[in-house]
């Protein structure tokens, strides 16, 4: 069980998280079947599609939410994250930008990764 943060509350769930130590910032990020669960328990209002919510200033961390986690909408999300942690690092984004590029896919990717781990622990292979 991790804490999350929503709307400036912290609640223990379950999350998949992305550490990026060079930011001192980590992602937390809820699949749809996490983010139905915490939605039911708490009444939390509906994410769309998906919805990212920067806390890095005071808490360090991102919160992503998954009502559908499509290629698209994976992307979509983990855009936003990359643009709070380059806002927190002061990077001004230039065309051609590398390092929010890389940022993004390593997001994309660790966010699939996770993911299937965390399926193959739930089906015991």
């Amino acid at each position: 069980m991790e804490l999350i943060a929503y709307k400036e509350k912290l609640v223990k769930a379950k999350a998949l998280v992305i550490d990026l130590p060079m930011y001192y910032v980590k992602v937390y990020v809820l699949t749809p079947k996490m983010n139905k669960e915490l939605t039911d328990k708490h009444g939390w209002e509906d994410c769309h599609d998906g919805q990212a919510r920067n806390y890095i200033e005071d808490k360090r961390l991102v919160m992503v939410r998954f009502n559908y986690d499509t290629e698209g909408n994976v992307a979509h999300e983990m855009l936003h994250v990359v643009q709070f942690v380059m806002e927190a690092i002061g990077h001004e984004a230039e065309s051609g930008d590398e390092p929010s590029a890389y940022l993004l896919g390593y997001l994309v990717d660790e966010y699939y990764r996770l993911k299937k781990e965390d399926k193959k622990k739930k089906h015991g292979k």
